[in-house]
């Protein structure tokens, strides 16, 4: 993750160097926001292929498991 954020930092991105604490709390910001989106995507008719599922599964338990 350091080596990532530096890097980002290095090229101008906007959010700068971040205390782990609050990069985590980012991620599970973003991950609550993508898991609604793709079960509304379910309700509308999308279906998923075996690789989307896979990915929302392990985005659902990367949200437990970032537990500030």
């Amino acid at each position: 993750m350091r080596p990532f954020l530096h890097a980002y930092a290095e090229a101008g991105g906007p959010a700068g160097l971040l205390e782990e604490e609050t990069l985590v709390q980012l991620i599970r910001h973003q991950l609550r926001r993508e898991a609604p989106s793709f079960q509304r995507q379910e309700l509308q008719g999308t279906v998923h292929d075996s690789e989307d599922v896979a990915y929302h599964e392990r985005r659902l338990e990367m949200f437990g498991e970032l537990r500030p």
